[in-house]
């Protein structure tokens, strides 16, 4: 009897539901709770879980000069997650998600450059509709009409910030995964976003005591959600299909979009949810070659 679902569509089923689960979560608590405490918290305690993988993951921990420049690509890595938050605190969350979800784009730009990877006419054809879903998904175009003049949604540049700095961090990151292997190289960038975000906290003059003080409960969640996807995600792309594992993984904005609009009542404009069809349709794409 044939299997009616198959490690990779496993794997990529539970990267989506986490990643979209976890980004509506977050979202929910940075709205409630500021950026800095959520991103603090959450970047300090997700080492801890990460650590404990060790003896699960029983890849060999390799410990030498390259984890310096894990630091990096963990300082880039900050900006993006503190420039999601402040989206998630500013925008519409159904629009920003997807948005930031082009970091894949600036990733497979970068490829091309610096990797030399082959450009076939299903990645073009990827990354134009991509952008036109960019377009049409950040741009008030009732107000563009009335005022004669570009109008963008609130949120959508730190949204592009994000996408921009992702796309750059797992450039980095892939290349020391091959190097480290992917449990080390995420060990090594989790202890690095630690440091950074304890003197980012001592640089702007934050209490940390207060910061730990009554930690609310969803962070934890949150936290668990992102450790669990993260290391399903990898798992899948080395125990199944990459290409199938990371087309299921992209669409996860479709799970915030669902989560946001039930829970947060948001309501998007017809032009959007065109943009948000072209964004993911154009992010598949790239994994499919």
């Amino acid at each position: 009897m044939e299997k009616v679902i198959t490690p990779s569509v496993l794997f990529g089923l539970l990267a989506m539901f986490g990643w979209g689960t976890g980004s509506f979560v977050v979202a929910s608590l940075t709205k409630k709770f500021g950026v800095f405490k959520v991103g603090f918290l959450i970047q300090i305690l997700a080492f801890f879980p990460t650590l404990l993988l060790l003896p699960i993951i029983k890849e060999e921990l390799i410990l030498n000069q390259t984890w310096f420049y894990l630091s990096l690509i963990a300082l880039i890595g900050s900006l993006a997650y503190i420039s999601i938050l402040k989206s998630y605190e500013q925008g519409i969350i159904s629009i920003v998600v997807p948005l930031s979800s082009v970091w894949a784009i600036i990733t497979a730009i970068l490829s091309f450059i610096f990797l030399k990877e082959s450009v076939v006419p299903i990645k073009i054809i990827g990354m134009s509709i991509a952008i036109i879903g960019i377009i049409l998904i950040s741009t008030d175009f009732r107000k563009v009409l009335k005022e004669k003049k570009i109008k963008i949604y609130k949120g959508v540049k730190w949204a592009s910030l994000a996408a921009l700095a992702w796309g750059v961090e797992m450039f980095l990151l892939a290349f020391f995964s091959r190097k480290l292997g992917w449990y080390t190289a995420n060990l090594g960038l989790r202890f690095w976003n630690l440091v950074i975000f304890f003197l980012l906290a001592v640089l702007i003059k934050q209490k940390i005591p207060l910061l730990f003080k009554k930690i609310p409960r969803l962070i934890w969640l949150a936290i668990l959600i992102d450790v669990f996807t993260l290391t399903t995600y990898n798992l899948g792309l080395v125990r199944g299909e990459p290409g199938v594992v990371s087309v299921i993984a992209s669409t996860s904005p479709l799970i915030t979009i669902i989560l946001a609009t039930l829970f947060f009542k948001e309501k998007i404009e017809l032009i959007q949810k065109i943009g948000i069809f072209l964004i993911l349709a154009g992010i598949a794409s790239l994994s499919l070659v």
